[in-house]
């Protein structure tokens, strides 16, 4: 498995306003997708999750811990679909499905955790149920650390995430920083052997695969081949 991929944003699209949810209605279907609401159970989740259907193979999401979507425009990805999509969506016990002729998409609740699947229901992609917001303060300013994985099999190979100069081609199991510095090129999209790509929509300081901060090396405890 393959642990934390931050690949998320909460940055953009308009908000929806929501009548009380029920079990058999907790989702707006919206002109290009829909928007699920979801339970909050600490501020660290988000509260409102969006599908937007860019083509049939290109699923965008949003996710937010505020009661709305900022209005921000990407600075990466194009806004919406050039011609109309056809797609449909229904809700099979604790499952959203939104399908179109070549994916389909499954959000299950009350989590809202996001997979994907081909027509034929074969997993293309799965999130971990661990996507938080860390509310921070950048000088001043209110802002998240977003941490977001997905469940990655053994034999998967990642490719792409830009110019690094680390000798590296499979970022499968690696620790990466995007970061832009000299010869260093941050290009927050990455390409899976399994034929399917994540745009991680999102602009600040990114880390990939093991996210946890460097230890000064006297914090470990070594032992020699004797248990000595």
């Amino acid at each position: 498995m393959l642990k934390r991929i931050l690949l998320c944003t909460c940055t953009f699209f308009s908000a929806a306003s929501f009548t009380p949810a029920v079990a058999q209605n907790v989702y707006k279907k919206v002109t290009d997708g829909i928007i699920v609401k979801l339970p909050k159970k600490s501020a660290q989740d988000a509260g409102l999750l969006r599908l937007q259907v860019i083509s049939d193979k290109i699923i965008h999401v949003t996710a937010t811990p505020e009661s709305s979507f900022s209005t921000s425009k990407s600075l990466m990805a194009i806004d919406g679909a050039k011609s109309p999509v056809s797609w449909s969506v229904v809700q099979k016990g604790n499952q959203l499905l939104l399908s179109t002729s070549s994916v389909i998409t499954h959000v299950l609740l009350p989590q809202g955790t996001v997979s994907f699947t081909d027509k034929a229901n074969k997993l293309i992609l799965g999130e971990s149920a661990d996507r938080t917001f860390l509310p921070v303060s950048n000088n001043g300013e209110s802002s998240y650390h977003i941490v977001q994985s997905f469940n990655s099999p053994a034999d998967e190979a990642i490719y792409g995430l830009g110019q690094h100069q680390n000798g590296i081609v499979n970022f499968k199991n690696q620790h990466l920083e995007l970061f832009q510095n000299n010869t260093e090129v941050a290009v927050p999209f990455l390409v899976s052997s399994k034929n399917y790509g994540i745009l991680w929509d999102n602009y600040s300081l990114t880390k990939f695969g093991d996210i946890r901060d460097y230890q000064s090396i006297s914090g470990l405890k070594l032992f020699a081949a004797d248990g000595s």
